[in-house]
């Protein structure tokens, strides 16, 4: 009797220790469905912010690309103007007064190969009542100047200011612009070429524009070009070949000496040219003086 009820004991504590094995196995299911669970919310939470950010960056995309588009519609609107001007101005040959037309494209981030041909196009239209272009501040570079310079060396054009400061030209395209303006260099009074890369090469393919006896440049900037002495030589060359036009030069912001730049402000001096001013960084105050006190005398 005792052995049966120690053999109903036994299987009593097995069966509770089997519930127990049991109950602690569902458990550590229920950690490791939970541990999992965890782990997919924080993956579906990742996956929920990466899509959000790229959902951000193509609007973001989308608004640039609206952008772009509405800068280059402008930019065509306003050259399209500009040659129904030069076309309008076609009508009117009677009148005596010259039209004047200014063209600025600052706030554009590139000017295209396109707007350089219609401007070209605009500079060879007969005839072309456009006198001042300014294209500061556009990467135009080479390419783009040479595109222009099939306008400027046309018959019909008659432009009177060129400016195009900080275009990123170098000296090849000083060498395109000596070869227009020598084809029609007559109208031309204000040529801007600072902040370009031009060298003291790029100097030398303009000395046989300013030697030209048709060049009747006033007004000539060279600003921040990279000039040494030997750009002050070639100038003085020029001037000395043609005197009688050329008034302002701009020199300021190269790496030139005093010494340098003396021949070219002792022009200043004589009455055989007329030379006015000669801007320079680092001319001393008692050669600016000298160079005041004879332009006084030249007046007197």
């Amino acid at each position: 009797m005792m052995m049966m009820m120690m053999m109903k004991m036994v299987v009593v504590v097995m069966m509770m220790m089997m519930i127990m094995i049991m109950m602690m196995m569902e458990v550590m299911m229920m950690v490791v469905m939970m541990m999992r669970m965890m782990v997919m919310m924080r993956m579906m939470m990742m996956i929920t912010m990466i899509m959000v950010m790229m959902k951000m960056v193509m609007t973001m995309m989308v608004m640039m690309r609206m952008m772009m588009t509405m800068m280059m519609e402008a930019a065509d609107q306003m050259l399209k103007s500009l040659e129904s001007l030069s076309q309008s101005a076609e009508s009117h040959m009677s009148t005596t007064t010259s039209l004047s037309a200014l063209l600025h494209c600052r706030y554009l981030t590139e000017l295209s190969e396109l707007h350089c041909a219609v401007v070209s196009s605009a500079l060879k239209s007969s005839p072309s009542h456009l006198t001042l272009l300014d294209l500061n501040l556009n990467t135009l570079k080479d390419h783009g100047v040479k595109l222009l310079c099939a306008g400027l060396q046309s018959p019909n054009c008659s432009l009177e200011v060129l400016r195009l400061i900080g275009c990123s030209l170098s000296e090849l395209s000083c060498d395109w612009l000596a070869s227009a303006l020598k084809s029609n260099p007559s109208h031309l009074r204000e040529l801007d070429l600072s902040e370009n890369q031009l060298q003291d090469s790029g100097v030398n393919e303009l000395n046989g524009f300013l030697q030209s006896p048709d060049c009747k440049l006033e007004t000539l900037g060279l600003r921040g070009c990279r000039l040494s002495k030997l750009s002050c030589d070639w100038l003085l060359s020029a001037l000395k070949s043609n005197p009688s036009h050329l008034r302002d030069l701009d020199l300021s912001e190269n790496q030139l000496q005093e010494s340098s730049v003396k021949p070219l402000m002792d022009l200043v001096h004589s009455r055989d040219y007329q030379l006015e001013s000669v801007s320079h960084s680092i001319i001393s105050i008692n050669s600016q003086r000298l160079c005041d006190d004879a332009f006084k005398d030249r007046e007197s």
